[in-house]
Order: structure tokens, then sequence, then C-alpha cells
């Protein structure tokens, strides 16, 4: 039985400007504060070391803002992603990040599933976190974490 094989990468990302955020609702504000990054694609290998999952246009984005007058800071994730001739057990695995500020692990996430209702097709995903203001201000990089998953041949 085929399985896909963990594996991670990592994504940089700096402070930016709040432009591009409208389609995600973040309400800008006076004082909001945004971080992003981007990786352009990424690979996770079956255990015969042929493709098993492509993931591509991965984009992260910190945001600190207010909305209602309360402060917030939220991390998402946005990919795309493909199952290469290939298809979960049962429902897929998803996905866990780290938050990073240098070496030091700030706060360690899980997305339970992924998007991929079909082998052999690009899906759009989309997730969001909440972090902690302190840990907004010290991230500087996000560990994407692909993990074990055992998978049937399409």
């Amino acid at each position: 039985m085929p399985a896909l094989v963990a594996n991670s990468t990592f994504i940089e990302i700096a402070p930016a400007k709040t432009t591009g955020l409208n389609d995600l609702g973040v309400p800008l504000v006076e004082g909001t504060l945004v971080k992003k990054g981007k990786l352009g694609e990424f690979s996770q290998v079956l255990d015969d070391g042929k493709i098993g999952r492509m993931y591509q246009n991965l984009r992260a984005i910190a945001v600190k803002t207010e909305e209602g007058g309360e402060p917030s800071a939220r991390l998402f994730l946005l990919f795309e992603v493909f199952g290469d001739n290939n298809a979960p057990l049962a429902p897929n695995v998803g996905f866990a990040l780290r938050v990073l500020a240098g070496a030091d692990t700030l706060l360690e996430l899980r997305q339970p599933t992924l998007f991929l209702p079909y082998a052999c097709a690009w899906y759009d995903n989309r997730c969001v976190f909440d972090l902690p203001l302190d840990a907004f201000e010290r991230t500087d990089r996000i560990e994407f974490l692909t993990l074990d998953e055992a998978v049937r041949a399409i």
C-alpha cells in the first residue's frame, strides 16, 4: 500500500503592506500590521520516491488588527494542492504548522484536513489560525509540515 512521506519546508515572513487583504475580510484600521511570505512550489513524495502530492503558491499572511475595539492577530495560509494519481484511504490527515522566531518554536498548529476531494486536480485551500499578540510580533517564519498518510493509487 503506498504512503505519502512526511516532509517540511519554511516560508519566511516579513513586514509588508496591507494591500491584497480584501478577500480575507481583514479590518484595515489605523495601526493594522501585516507580515507576508510566499513559496512557489513544494512536493510531498510517496514512499517509493515518486511525487504523490504537490503544493503551489503557498502564501502565509500574519495580521494584527482591531475588530470592534479588540486587538487580534491571525495567520492565514493560502495555497493550491494537487493529489497526483492517488487518493487518501480515509479522510486526509491535513497538515501542521510551526510558527517560529528564528530557531524558537512559538506555536504549533494543526489543520485536520485539506480540501482535496479528488485526485489529479488542483484545489484552492485557505486556513486561518488565531495567534497570540506577542507571537505576531516575534514571528519571522512558518514551517509547513506535511504528514505521513496512507493512500491508494488511481
